[in-house]
């Protein structure tokens, strides 16, 4: 997979020359060769495309920099990368002062070459468009399917509700079909910050009458989104069933020239000398009866000056519920904001942001005073949504010379759910080299200097093990609790009831928790079974009196972590609501919870508990127990069980399941009743908006659902549907 983050030595390697040919009468044309450029920027990136493009650039001419560029042009480098074809666009703005329509008088030549590629197109002074920005694009495919998927393909596209037809061109910046309407797009139902429970639709007809098989590259632009902050994607078939093609979901509503819009590339399956006709759903609040829960690429373009990677979550569409910047090219940490779900702001209003505390880490550490930065990260986005998403990301943390490295793998899910956000993030470290204790944690929960926690809780399994009122005017950079082992049986938890953001906003507020279900530490030849914990007085602002940060720490007798250690853990950062009056959801065992406890440990304990589920499996392999994911064996029905549910503590959640390695996407859930009937599970609302699909070509089909726990029928079948078409 492509890095968005594109080498040093791109544009001067022999394979790639760039340049931009200024005509000059009586003279030889003066050659400018593009040499660098000092800020790259994402625009989109996932598993079917990036785009990212390179500003202020710096050229030479007769091999010595020269600044006659800077001074009449702006010039703009863009890469368009998809499986088999990269392609770079060169625009150049002419200045149009009196100077520089002078200094472009007799007009320009744009010429492109990478390896056997090469492209040349000359502008003359009467060809100059009015804008005087003239541009160039090369396409490098490694096959001639774009070629004839433009001259054999015909597509049509429209949003179906109200109807409205939208443009279908070939784009030469974006080498694919490009879908986009002229315009703002008319919906039937309310947008912006509200409970939005119906869907764009769009109908897309390819008409191909060669006889050659084709997966025709697209691209969605979808200006104005109902509400951009959450929303997802999906293929369906005329009868709206998810297909499991893949949509890339990038987005930005920070662009003020292009406001609020999605871009969401994917490829469609076309026979040859057939019409094919899918359809695309963009579920926002609510996907079926469940606010959707998606994984975006967030561009930051039009944020300040960044132009960085984003991750951004969303459980519904009221603001982004858990952020990351695993480049840390915006912050210096990988979390930052962490949001609630259904809670009424200090004036009771509903669907709106809200905000948990900002701020957490993932490893953090030091090489010789030198803090370790994350470096060549390779990212898959196995979903966007709207069940389950799943994100995964290797890379290193390393020095600035590149000599000292750490190994990073990590995984980090959301799903649906009526009740409160769960993030599910898995990360392994692997060590190159010797480190001090002393100055390390392996996940960090805090950041902000106006959170005030006066009460921290921490316990295991069984229950609680200690609630600490924490010391007012604790000094800075001094631990409440250093190095802590937590004792007990996993899982374990760490929670802040009782915390309040002194911020002065009127949003949504609740407090935060991680509960930390597997650990794995491998210290000097030694394992470590029980995580350890550090709570550290950090900055706050005057009116906050205790403010502590959460780390998770290398154990209490371990100095050094030498070449070869290891760590593995599983965690759910969670955030919850207060008391129940500040809950406006629907699910009324939460509520009823809340009411009993409210602002308290045992909300975080219950969370804990009631989601370490012990599951059987007959025609599958249980490969994670929460989200319960499944490889299935049997072609034609997995089995599972959920084991040792309690009836006087039930589970109020909404329970991720995934079945994967399916020969087909015809499969239907069932849940076992105690009279020994199978009743279907199907709780739609538009039609067959209850499940996702997805496909990998080496594994097959996959299915998501979220369920609800029964302690009296704890047992669901997936059977195949022989009878669908």
């Amino acid at each position: 997979a492509l890095s968005y983050r594109p080498p040093k030595d791109v544009y001067t390697t022999e394979n790639l020359r760039i340049e931009v040919i200024r005509k000059v009468s009586d003279q030889n044309d003066k050659v400018y060769h593009l040499v660098s450029a000092q800020k790259e920027r994402l625009w989109e990136g996932g598993k079917v495309c990036q785009h990212y493009d390179l500003i202020n650039t710096k050229f030479e001419h007769d091999g010595e920099e020269t600044e006659d560029m800077l001074y009449h042009a702006d010039t703009t480098l863009s890469i368009v990368a998809w499986p088999d074809s990269v392609t770079l666009n060169l625009k150049v703005v002419l200045h149009g002062h009196q100077r520089g329509q002078k200094f472009w008088s007799e007009g320009v030549t744009l010429r492109i070459q990478m390896k056997d590629w090469e492209i040349e197109k000359e502008f003359l002074h009467e060809d100059i468009p009015q804008n005087r920005a003239v541009t160039c694009s090369l396409h490098c495919n490694l096959n001639d399917n774009r070629d004839k998927m433009r001259s054999e393909l015909n597509v049509n596209c429209k949003m179906t509700e109200p109807e409205q037809i939208m443009g279908t061109n070939f784009s030469d910046y974006f080498n694919c079909f490009l879908l986009a309407k002229d315009g703002l797009f008319q919906r039937s139902f309310k947008e912006g910050y509200t409970d939005i429970r119906d869907y764009d639709v769009f109908e897309i007809e390819v008409i191909n009458d060669s006889n050659e098989d084709f997966y025709v590259p697209m691209l969605l632009f979808v200006q104005y989104l109902a509400n951009p902050t959450g929303c997802v994607p999906m293929i369906c078939d005329e009868n709206f069933e998810p297909t499991g093609i893949h949509m890339q979901l990038s987005k930005n509503w920070h662009n003020k020239k292009m406001p609020k819009y999605g871009r969401f590339y994917f490829h469609l399956p076309v026979r040859a000398n057939s019409s094919s006709k899918y359809f695309v759903r963009v579920a926002y609040g609510f996907y079926g009866s469940l606010p959707s829960a998606s994984h975006a690429n967030l561009s930051l373009i039009g944020y300040g000056g960044h132009g960085s990677r984003w991750e951004q979550l969303a459980i519904g569409c009221w603001g982004e519920t858990f952020c990351m910047d695993v480049d840390m090219g915006c912050v210096p940490r990988v979390i930052t904001d962490t949001r609630m779900l259904f809670t009424r702001d200090a004036v009771g209003k509903m669907w709106g942001w809200s905000d948990a505390g900002w701020g957490g880490d993932w490893l953090d550490t030091y090489h010789n005073d030198e803090k370790m930065k994350p470096y060549g990260w390779k990212t898959v986005y196995e979903s966007h949504g709207p069940c389950l998403t799943d994100y995964k990301s290797d890379g290193w943390y390393m020095t600035n010379d590149m000599k000292i490295g750490i190994d990073v793998s990590s995984c980090v899910r959301s799903f649906r759910s009526d009740d409160h956000t769960r993030t599910l993030i898995s990360l392994s470290y692997l060590f190159h080299s010797d480190f001090e204790t002393s100055r390390c944690s392996f996940f960090s929960m805090g950041g902000a200097g106006d959170l005030y926690t006066p009460f921290v809780a921490y316990g295991c399994r069984d229950g609680l093990t200690e609630e600490l009122r924490v010391d007012e005017d604790l000094e800075i950079n001094t631990y409440f609790v250093e190095r802590l082992e937590l004792k007990g049986s996993p899982p374990w938890f760490v929670g802040f009831p009782g915390q309040e953001l002194l911020d002065g906003k009127s949003w949504a507020k609740g407090f935060r928790a991680l509960i930390i279900r597997k650990y794995l530490g491998i210290f000097n030849n030694k394992q470590y079974t029980n995580p350890s914990i550090s709570l550290l007085s950090v900055n706050r602002t005057e009116q906050v009196k205790a403010n502590l940060n959460l780390l998770l720490s290398p154990p209490s007798d371990v100095e050094m972590i030498r070449h070869g250690d290891s760590v593995i853990f599983e965690v759910e950062w969670i955030t919850l609501p207060k008391k129940a009056a500040d809950y406006y959801g629907p699910n009324e065992a939460f509520r009823s919870h809340l009411l009993q406890h409210p602002n308290s440990w045992r909300t975080i304990h219950q969370e804990a508990i009631q989601n370490d589920l012990q599951v059987g499996v007959s025609g599958g392999v249980l490969k994670c127990n929460y989200p319960v994911i499944i490889q299935a064996t049997d072609e034609s029905c997995v089995e599972v069980t959920f084991e040792e549910l309690i009836a006087e503590n039930p589970n109020y959640s909404r329970v991720p399941i995934r079945f994967e390695g399916l020969r087909s996407r015809k499969f239907a859930l069932y849940q076992m009743m105690q009279n020994g009937d199978e009743q279907r599970f199907s709780p739609e609302v538009h039609g067959n908006d209850y499940w996702q699909t997805d496909y990998e070509v080496n594994n097959g089909y996959s299915l998501s659902f979220n369920i609800t726990l029964d302690a009296s029928k704890p047992k669901w079948l997936l059977r195949k549907c022989e009878d669908k078409k």
